[in-house]
């Protein structure tokens, strides 16, 4: 990418002679320590946010506040993740995909430090804000270098591989993170995390070269803005983003007030509470392993709306049954975990669907969706502590999730009408 409008999403090598001399200008390059590194920094954006939340009622009673002013330590780290979403790709494209996934790393560590001792509230909220921005470095610029070293056609057996450093950490992150907070104290999610971190730096350092062999001379800001005008004015992308979106913010409403009900209301300790959590993305887990397996049979379309369908009416019934009272603590979770299923099944179909409808502003249009379900998410969560109120009932809680679900279901269904009428049939791209 050298210039104009191109400038505006990220660069990747589709060329395989290309790929070639990127990998031959690697040297002796250990391809399997490098896929290592990049899943370990792919991880990193993740587990910060999962390992994190089962110490947030810690840190309210530990600091006086209110449940709401906790939230912040997720909310503002969510914001920091959005807006550095869009920075890294540009970012990278004009100073090369290693130096600048380093300085995101490196950011992160120092959140970490500064986090573990932090002695206000105001202090860990921006030590949060550090972490997440530079945590979120590796998920960006990875699947790009990815596909400039092994090149399109080997591109999507190490994608899959990165995909399970994006779901398999959260799976053990909140078990640990409880393990942490009751055997140790919650700074310690900070001393442990930013530990992984140091160690992700330094093995990008030791195995990453450069992949960007192509760097542009600058980075031009009304390109972008251009790209960002375009894509919103495209009805099918708008819709899909609305999907994307819901979808996972109502993953984080869960996230930002299943800690608060599990603790307080329901009377699990943190470590009990980062076992049953993994109910939630073990679901997604099984969701996307489907996909994986069937995807390219149904196509997007199918999958988007069999899978929104499914997480809408299963979320649904388990909401009936938590508001009759029955089992309240186990339907609390188990609902969520179906409703993961639903995620697994349509969101990467989702994803795909939005990049086909992209074009070449599929960089724009990835970095744009990024923005939206992690700023809205963040102020999802903030609506979420704010509602549950002192007395901390689960009930803002599912209903956020709820409505988020529905709104998830209409957009995946105006996607399957419009790919009807497009009589397009995509394969599901991970």
């Amino acid at each position: 990418m050298s210039n104009g409008e191109d400038n505006a999403h990220v660069h990747v090598t589709e060329d395989p002679d290309k790929a070639r001399n990127v990998q031959g200008s690697s040297g002796n390059q250990n391809k399997t320590f490098l896929m290592l590194s990049l899943i370990l920094a792919t991880a990193l954006g993740p587990s910060s946010m999962t390992s994190f939340v089962v110490a947030v009622p810690f840190i309210q009673n530990e600091f006086g506040i209110t449940a709401t002013n906790a939230q912040y330590t997720i909310s503002i780290g969510l914001l920091g993740m959005a807006v550095a979403t869009l920075l890294y790709g540009p970012l990278s494209d004009r100073y090369g995909r290693r130096p600048v996934m380093l300085a995101g790393i490196g950011v992160a560590a120092f959140g970490c430090m500064l986090g573990a001792v932090a002695n206000s509230i105001e202090m860990l909220i921006a030590a949060r804000l550090l972490q997440s921005a530079g945590a979120i470095s590796g998920m960006v610029i990875s699947r790009v270098v990815i596909y400039e070293f092994f090149g399109r056609a080997k591109a999507a057996a190490m994608l899959g591989a990165l995909t399970a450093g994006m779901i398999v950490p959260p799976l053990f992150a909140p078990t640990v993170g409880g393990v942490l907070v009751d055997t140790i104290g919650w700074r310690s999610i900070f001393v442990v995390f930013g530990g992984l971190t140091m160690l992700a730096w330094g093995l990008v350092f030791l195995n990453l070269r450069e992949t960007n062999l192509t760097k542009t001379a600058h980075i031009k800001i009304q390109g972008v803005l251009r790209d960002y005008y375009t894509l919103l004015n495209n009805r099918h992308f708008v819709i899909c983003l609305t999907f994307i979106t819901a979808a996972y913010s109502a993953f984080i409403c869960f996230m930002a007030g299943a800690p608060f009900v599990a603790m307080r209301t329901f009377g699990l300790s943190a470590s009990v509470y980062g076992l049953v959590f993994t109910l939630v993305p073990a679901g997604y887990f099984l969701g996307s392993l489907f996909t994986a397996r069937f995807g390219n049979s149904f196509g997007n379309a199918r999958l988007i709306a069999s899978g929104a369908t499914f997480s809408f009416c299963i979320y649904t019934l388990g909401a009936v049954v938590l508001v009759a009272g029955i089992a309240p603590a186990p339907t609390f979770f188990m609902a969520m975990g179906f409703l993961a299923i639903g995620n697994g099944l349509s969101l990467p179909g989702g994803h795909s669907e939005s990049v086909e409808t992209s074009g070449r502003r599929a960089g724009s249009g990835a970095g744009l969706i990024g923005f939206a379900q992690m700023a809205f998410s963040a102020i999802a969560a903030q609506f979420v502590g704010a509602a549950q109120g002192p007395q901390l009932s689960p009930l803002p809680t599912v209903a956020a999730v709820l409505v988020l679900t529905a709104v998830a279901l209409i957009a995946a269904i105006a996607i399957a009408k419009n790919s009807g009428r497009l009589d397009v049939k995509h394969p599901v791209a991970f």
